[in-house]
């Protein structure tokens, strides 16, 4: 069982792990203490000695400081991480957190590393199939371990989300892809690949919803990588983006708002926009910024996103540790107006106290933290109900089925305001 762990970052020493029994505790680096970057300055500000965690029962933050449980998977992530140590002849449940993040070595999102690397998959830049990919992750989803190779695991070992996904390194001069995990060759750009239709809970065609929503997005003032779909086997459309967590090889740091305040994701309407709003101050964000900030709260209102949780906003840190907006990522049609518990019956993140039923009043009164002008937020809503208005257009460039078509027409007609 791994005891000690260290964490780095921008080839400095954040700090220490250390796991008992039943305690994990953290220690900074006392050189990191005194250096520019702070990671965590509400949950976990710089100081000297070691911090305990008791609390090893929270599913969003296992018992880690915050900032650190950032960087481990979410629920899709995680099952492949299991199903790498279950090759290995272990049990889920014997496991270690520590082990964990010692699996995900330097393959983290963001720019995070852990060592000692629990074990070290040989990134040789060999040239994967789509479909080689593709059937992997059903394999792996499916309980079909042995017959699933290690590179193959590794690029889905690390990506965030619910969904099915991989990070690949893409070169679309050739159209070839190699796992994204460490440094990929010349001319190949690292991207986040998200398979369409291979598991119940993702249907098929949902690559294309979010490739229309990535259009608008756009279309509406917001910043967004590069994406694109890839077509797979069975007319599947795999939707397909750059992470802004890298440039090159070149690591960028990020972390979400779940994070950076404490608010579990998993516990919807516990925080609200104003909460993201506010970070704009503290991090002394420039103007521009904030108006995006403001055009993504109510592009999610306008059109159905739901799935507005504290993980789907986040911020990137330099090595001299300045904080910035993220590009906007998630952006997608997720609402259900036919199950009151659902996950998206309610936006997660409240706006001006509610979770439905949104008018344009409460959407200004939200966006009070952030002082913009008034022009500034009209322009927001009028821009963007425009975008909803033509929502027919983005979705037929984007391939969208007529049946999930008709479906987000009558969910945007529930919404306006």
């Amino acid at each position: 069982m791994i005891e000690k762990l260290k964490i780095n970052i921008y080839n400095k020493t954040v700090g220490y792990l250390y796991q008992s029994k039943t305690v994990l505790s953290f220690e900074y680096d006392k050189d990191f203490v005194n250096g520019n970057i702070d990671l965590s300055p509400f949950m976990l500000p710089k100081k000297s000695g070691i911090t305990k965690f008791t609390n090893r029962e929270n599913d969003c933050f296992k018992g880690l400081p915050h900032f650190i449980a950032d960087a481990l998977p979410d629920s899709f992530g995680s099952m492949i991480t299991s199903a790498a140590f279950a090759k290995q002849g272990r049990r889920v449940d014997s496991i270690t957190i520590l082990e964990r993040l010692s699996y995900l070595g330097d393959k983290a999102l963001g720019a995070l590393e852990f060592e000692p690397v629990f074990a070290a998959i040989n990134n040789d830049n060999q040239i994967l199939k789509l479909k080689d990919l593709t059937e992997a992750v059903k394999k792996v989803v499916y309980g079909k371990l042995p017959e699933v190779e290690n590179i193959l695991i590794s690029a889905s070992s690390s990506a965030g989300g619910a969904r099915a996904k991989a990070v690949i390194g893409y070169n679309k001069d050739k159209n070839t892809i190699v796992s994204g995990h460490g440094k990929i060759p010349d001319r190949f750009e690292h991207y986040l690949i998200k398979f369409d239709g291979v598991i119940n809970s993702d249907p098929q065609g949902y690559g294309n919803i979010e490739y229309a929503y990535y259009l608008m997005a756009l279309d509406s003032g917001l910043t967004m990588t590069e994406a694109f779909l890839l077509s797979g086997a069975a007319d599947n459309h795999n939707f397909v983006t750059k992470r802004f967590d890298r440039i090159g090889n070149q690591k960028i740091h990020t972390q979400t708002l779940c994070s950076i305040i404490g608010s579990d994701f998993n516990k919807p309407q516990t925080s609200n926009y104003a909460d993201y709003f506010n970070l704009a101050n503290i991090f002394v964000l420039g103007y521009a910024q904030k108006v995006e900030m403001f055009r993504r709260m109510v592009f999610n209102v306008m059109l159905a996103n739901r799935d507005d949780h504290s993980k789907n906003f986040s911020f990137l840190i330099d090595q001299y540790g300045k904080w910035w907006l993220a590009p906007a990522y998630d952006i997608t049609h997720a609402y259900n107006n036919t199950n009151p518990n659902a996950w998206t019956a309610q936006h997660n993140l409240l706006i001006n106290g509610k979770g439905t039923g949104i008018t344009k009043e409460d959407l200004l009164a939200e966006a009070q933290t952030l002082s913009l002008a008034e022009k500034d937020l009209q322009s927001g809503i009028n821009d963007i109900q425009n975008v909803a208005n033509n929502f027919v257009k983005y979705a037929d460039k984007a391939g969208v089925s007529e049946k999930h078509k008709d479906k987000i027409i009558n969910h945007l007609q529930e919404v306006k305001i």
